[in-house]
C-alpha cells in the first residue's frame, strides 16, 4: 500500500476545504495513536500514511479510556477492549439499548 500514499495524498487535498479543522481534536487517529490538531495538514498527512502504517490500537484505546464511548452497532467488539482497560462503555445494538442510552 505504500507506493499508493503519495496519489492518495493527492487525491484527499482536494476536499481540505470542505475539512472544519476545530472538530479534529475529538477525532482519534489509529496512526498517530492520539487525536488530531486543528491542522489540516497533519490530519491529510496521517490519512495517507495510515494506508501502510501501523495502527496504535493500544494507544487509541488509551487515549479513550477517560471518554464516554458509545459504540453502536449490531454486536459488542469493542466492550472487550475496553474492558481489558478497566473501562466499561455503553453498547447500542437495538432500539432499546439507544433509548436507554439516549435517555429518549
Amino acid at each position: 500500500m505504500a507506493p499508493l500514499e503519495s496519489a492518495y495524498l493527492e487525491f484527499i487535498k482536494q476536499f481540505s476545504d470542505q475539512i472544519n479543522a476545530t472538530h479534529l481534536p475529538k477525532v482519534a487517529s489509529n496512526f498517530l495513536g492520539s487525536f488530531y490538531t486543528e491542522d489540516k495538514d497533519e490530519l491529510l498527512s496521517a490519512l495517507s500514511k495510515q494506508l501502510s502504517g501501523s495502527v496504535k490500537w493500544r494507544d487509541n484505546m488509551q487515549l479513550l479510556s477517560d471518554k464516554q464511548v458509545i459504540e453502536i452497532g449490531p454486536n459488542r467488539p469493542l466492550r472487550g477492549f475496553f474492558k481489558t482497560q478497566g473501562q466499561s462503555i455503553t453498547s447500542v445494538i437495538n432500539t432499546k439499548s439507544a433509548a436507554k442510552a439516549f435517555k429518549a
